[in-house]
């Protein structure tokens, strides 16, 4: 099995310059990190953790606090993976959309991960729910190290990484008003998600703007899920008021409305547009029509979020808070009102 004296050899750098591009690849030139990156990667070298952490009394152990798993938190993690590796990190996710916290198996599972003493650090995603401040609560009180990813709280001491959902939703109103569209419709994510809820409120805020309001009659509820916007459209779009675009905080709920709506004698867009949310690559471009979306830099969030929490657990200070904007893809399903 190659050591780290092996690949020094095969990059042409000292063994110093191998465990420093491993610790903090950072202060290591380019062009050295580039020779020692391929070095590992020819000898397929893997870093002992626990050999290092006998050496240096460390871990160099993260917990990721994830609600779920799906297309979304993957891109994150990814980024996050990406980082970690790079600094010589790894990690381990504890999956937090079952905890309940007033269930005492349940605190337990979640203490005995929080209180592991192996963990220097943790990247906590929360569910915007009570129970997030309760694990919020719980985490301040063992670990000092903590970035918060996805949500803006109320928590100012904390570094936080999360997208602009409330101007992506102001945007996605004034792609609409830009055509000359004023009638709406809003098919709604969970009620639970401060990402749903954020788009919400900049989308009626910008149109609110024009003096557009949405009562309940133009507002489909969902999962974000294409099944159940299906589902709620065709159940609701009958009694519907009369509209010309349609918002849908997800591209599965906006593909799930697609079809309920060609179902009803309705073509997009000829007769209404579409903006969905989150750019599904699987599906977006390939859809009839291809979908109007909006792209959310979810690696660069994961990136960010393990680059701030390496920081923390090197001693440095928090960076506070970290806003991302999204990038608005026009495609076939956004066009000008009908006439």
């Amino acid at each position: 099995m190659p050591n780290q004296r092996d690949v020094a050899k095969v990059a042409g750098v000292s063994s110093a310059s191998v465990s420093r591009y491993l610790t903090n690849p950072d202060l290591v030139k380019p062009a050295t990190a580039e020779r020692i990156q391929k070095a590992i990667n020819d000898l397929e070298y893997k870093l002992d953790y626990f050999a290092r952490s006998l050496k240096t009394g460390r871990s160099y152990h993260v917990g990721i606090l994830l609600p779920g798993i799906g297309p979304f938190y993957w891109e994150i993690v990814q980024g996050i993976q990406d980082s970690l590796t790079r600094s010589g990190y790894f990690n381990t996710i504890f999956y937090t959309r079952d905890i309940d916290t007033t269930i005492h198996s349940s605190r337990e599972m979640l203490s005995n991960f929080l209180n592991n003493n192996m963990i220097e650090g943790i990247i906590f995603f929360p569910l915007n729910t009570p129970g997030d401040m309760d694990i919020l609560r719980d985490l301040k009180k063992v670990h000092e190290h903590i970035v918060i990813v996805d949500r803006d709280m109320d928590a100012p001491e904390f570094d936080q990484v999360f997208i602009d959902n409330y101007q992506a939703g102001r945007l996605a109103a004034e792609a609409f008003l830009e055509l000359g569209h004023r009638q709406f419709l809003f098919l709604h994510g969970m009620e639970v998600s401060y990402a749903a809820v954020m788009r919400r409120n900049g989308f009626y805020d910008r149109l609110e703007d024009d003096g557009i309001t949405l009562d309940e009659d133009r507002i489909i509820r969902g999962d974000y899920t294409s099944a159940t916007a299906y589902r709620m459209t065709r159940e609701r779009l009958p009694d519907m008021p009369p509209f010309t675009g349609v918002f849908a905080v997800s591209d599965s709920s906006a593909v799930g409305f697609l079809r309920a709506a060609m179902e009803h004698g309705l073509e997009c867009p000829d007769d209404y547009s579409l903006i969905g949310f989150d750019n599904n690559e699987e599906f977006t471009p390939y859809t009839r029509p291809s979908l109007t979306t909006f792209q959310q830099p979810l690696n660069e969030m994961g990136r960010i979020a393990a680059e701030r929490l390496i920081r923390q657990i090197d001693g440095q200070a928090s960076s506070g808070r970290t806003i991302l904007q999204t990038s608005f893809i026009h495609r076939e399903s956004l066009a000008d009102v009908p006439k």
